[in-house]
């Protein structure tokens, strides 16, 4: 499930939000003929109606409006969107217009969300997530290396890599304990892992020591 939905996102929309919805439950099963009669139905419909997600009852009545507004909002767009329903989480793709529609109506709920970058720069693969705080408070840059890079860098590259790295540990933050041991030599094998780093110009440094360094960046921003 989850690889069809990240080819959906990749590849068909720019977009990605997810939202805090247990009462969206009650939209099963999701047809049109159904999500018009959730818009129909009195409000003395709703109140006998409870679901229990991750061990609390989720009582249908106290989100009465909320369920119609997003039953009309599937009705109105359903051909510009795709979503998934599954336990607390409503998931919603679509491009940057219209999601930000559905965060506007739903902001309370709404808890993040993705963009794919739609311009390369020489940088591989770089995507914007957007984000309420920073990766660890402060890092706008998430770099995923490339597996096996002890298959892929020279000495001389690994060591001008951790030089860089570890001179600048107030700006650039390496979780990974393997990782860490690779670049400095502890241990000759590097699978695979990541690191942050605080500012966009530490970027072009590390991929011009290597070009073999670096799989995926994730740019974060704050909204």
């Amino acid at each position: 499930m989850r690889r069809t939905h990240n080819k959906l996102f990749y590849g068909r929309y720019t977009h990605k939000a997810t939202f805090k919805m247990p009462w969206s439950a009650f939209l099963y099963p999701t047809t049109d003929l159904h999500l018009q009669s959730v818009i129909d139905t009195g409000f003395d419909n709703f109140t006998s109606v409870r679901v229990l997600t991750n061990d609390r009852w989720t009582y249908f009545y106290n989100h009465t409006k909320e369920i119609k507004l997003l039953s009309s909002f599937i009705l109105e767009n359903r051909s510009s969107i795709k979503f998934r329903i599954q336990q607390e989480q409503a998931i919603f793709y679509g491009d940057k217009k219209i999601i930000l529609s559905l965060i506007s109506i739903f902001w309370d709920e709404w808890r993040d969300i993705q963009t794919v970058a739609t311009r390369k720069n020489k940088l591989p693969d770089t995507n914007t997530v957007f984000c309420k705080r920073l990766p660890l408070g402060k890092y706008q840059y998430q770099i995923y290396v490339k597996k096996n890079l002890h298959n892929l860098l020279s000495d001389r590259q690994r060591e001008d890599v951790w030089r860089y790295l570890n001179h600048n540990e107030e700006n650039i933050r390496i979780p990974s304990k393997q990782l860490t041991e690779y670049f400095s030599g502890k241990t000759k094998y590097g699978w695979e892992g990541y690191f942050y780093v605080k500012e966009e110009k530490m970027l072009t440094p590390l991929y011009m020591m290597s070009q073999n360094l670096i799989h995926k960046i994730y740019k974060y921003e704050r909204i």
